[in-house]
């Protein structure tokens, strides 16, 4: 089965989920569940809100080369898809690539927890945000954190972008001042385990110990050396979190539940991106998008690894939850307490919802 999507307006529609993912969801993921959830990390946005993207710039990353728009109604007819008799709280967040017009989707975002009791947003900023902009925003919604994004980094590329680069002392000091999480996509190939990533992240935690980072997809941990290199580098910080979102290697949990515990993760979807049916695999030590569907930014000679799995795969989002139900598991961590943490409490908690 694939997605039903809207290529014109790059939307998704429908999870369109078939009989055996049903029946996975169904035996293997509802009771592990509890019956309310915060999704910490899911996006929306309409079209209209981005300048075109373009086919070249869909080949970069799997959150543009699948949609760059998706309507609030669509989400929650898609949570009731997905994770059917749960009770959801989405976590808004803006689709934040370089082409989103920072101005339009924030107010989109804004209308959206207006509306919706059990919905709350994170503002997008970018490395110029004012002051002035964000005390003015954060009165027109339910505004619960700070979402930086290195690619809205514009006058620097790839390995150059640093942590102080998407985060500017504007935000650092609003975050400080209002108790407001950053939602932190780290930069740079290695991710988390990049040294000067950890260092400025330790800097940042040092300087202003009010603000919670909350590193998002475990810091793009999928490879051992990178997993114990990274979380190593945070364990001790007390305000650092971790979404759990795009992860679908079960050690990458396994060991940060070791190191942490189930008190610093929250969970996320990151949707509509991990719709996708396909997991993310290591091929000696290097990180391999195994995905059913060909999209742009999917690498033709990548699938040649992965081609006789392909029938096999299901939702990313279902692999990832499946992969933190064998790491507690495995670190005998499993019980109904934790997955209300992971799923719901810890959330709750650090964005004061």
């Amino acid at each position: 089965m694939s997605l039903i999507f809207d290529d014109e307006r790059a939307t998704i529609l429908s999870a369109n989920l078939s009989g055996r993912e049903k029946k996975v969801y169904s035996s293997e993921i509802k009771e592990f569940l509890p019956d309310r959830i915060i999704d910490f990390h899911v996006h929306v946005g309409l079209k209209e809100h981005s300048k075109t993207v373009t086919l070249e710039r869909r080949k970069q990353s799997i959150g543009i080369g699948i949609a760059y728009a998706c309507p609030i109604e669509n989400l929650l007819s898609i949570y009731d898809e997905i994770f059917e008799n749960k009770e959801v709280h989405p976590f808004v967040v803006p689709f934040p690539q370089r082409e989103a017009i920072l101005e339009k989707i924030n107010m989109y975002v804004a209308s959206i927890t207006r509306k919706y009791s059990n919905t709350k947003g994170a503002l997008l900023v970018d490395p110029d945000t004012t002051s002035e902009y964000i005390e003015r925003t954060l009165t027109e919604g339910y505004f619960k954190a700070f979402k930086p994004y290195p690619d809205r980094v514009l006058n620097k590329k790839g390995n150059d972008v640093e942590v102080y680069d998407c985060i500017n002392e504007n935000v650092l000091n609003a975050a400080s001042k209002h108790r407001m999480p950053i939602f932190l996509h780290v930069p740079k190939e290695e991710r988390l385990a990049s040294k000067e990533n950890l260092r400025e992240i330790r800097e940042i935690c040092d300087r202003y110990p009010e603000v919670t980072m909350v590193i998002a997809h475990m810091g793009r941990l999928h490879c051992p050396p990178s997993i114990e290199e990274g979380i190593d580098g945070v364990s001790d910080l007390e305000n650092v979190y971790f979404d759990t979102s795009m992860i679908t290697n079960p050690y990458t949990f396994t060991y940060a539940l070791r190191k942490v515990g189930p008190e610093k993760l929250v969970f996320g979807t990151d949707m509509p991106s991990t719709l996708t049916r396909g997991k993310i695999i290591c091929i000696d030590g290097r990180r391999v998008w195994a995905v059913k569907e060909s999209y742009p930014w999917v690498k033709d000679e990548d699938r040649k690894l992965y081609e006789k799995e392909m029938d096999t795969f299901i939702p990313l989002v279902y692999e990832d939850i499946l992969a933190l139900k064998k790491a507690l598991k495995t670190t005998n961590l499993m019980s109904e307490e934790n997955t209300r943490k992971i799923f719901y409490e810890n959330a709750s908690e650090i964005a004061h919802l």
